[in-house]
């Protein structure tokens, strides 16, 4: 959540953490619904890719470290034999 803008985290933050509903953010923070509702929906996003970006790299790093541990040092069946 750190990672996110100011805004996306004061109305995150608010609804999920305060249970505020969209309205009362809206009237907390003198906005207009539909932009703290879109706001919400961003920063919403935004987490998810941050998510799938970090388990994608953290998946990635350990493929590679199995790939890399490999007793054959990455030759060929047909270079062993």
């Amino acid at each position: 959540l750190a990672e996110l803008g100011t805004k996306y985290q004061q109305v995150i933050h608010l609804r999920i953490f305060e249970g505020l509903k969209f309205q009362e953010i809206a009237d907390a923070t003198d906005s207009n619904i539909h932009t703290v509702t879109s706001i919400y929906r961003r920063g919403i996003q935004q987490l998810f890719s941050m998510i799938v970006e970090r388990r994608e790299y953290e998946s990635w790093g350990a493929n590679e470290d199995r790939n890399n541990s490999k007793p054959d040092n990455g030759m060929s069946a047909r270079e062993r034999s």
